[in-house]
């Protein structure tokens, strides 16, 4: 004898209300949109350039600047560390040398 199982309207509505939130909540959360406006790239031009020329990842770039300053390029360090990266003078120095800079 085969048994059915009766689902009430209401709890029909429930079950695809959930179901629409969950997806919606999917979308939302893999949209590049929501990415850029929950991480904002300051100075995307320049890094898009400097990643570009220096055949490195523009989005490590990015992290690097965000993990060091926050994009706040007056940030120093208590170790004297300055700029986007928070490189120390004299390391800043050498690799503007070495680079041509």
């Amino acid at each position: 004898m085969k048994r059915m199982i009766v689902v009430s309207r209401s709890r029909l509505i429930r079950l695809a209300v959930l179901f629409l939130c969950l997806v919606l909540v999917i979308v939302f959360l893999n949209s590049t949109l929501i990415g850029k406006w929950m991480y904002p790239i300051q100075h995307r031009d320049t890094i898009e350039a400097a990643g570009q020329e220096f055949q490195v990842d523009p989005l490590l770039i990015a992290a690097v600047i965000r993990v060091e300053s926050k994009f706040k390029e007056q940030n120093v360090s208590n170790a004297g560390a300055i700029g986007l990266m928070q490189l120390m003078p004299d390391t800043a120095q050498w690799i503007a040398g070495q680079s041509g800079i």
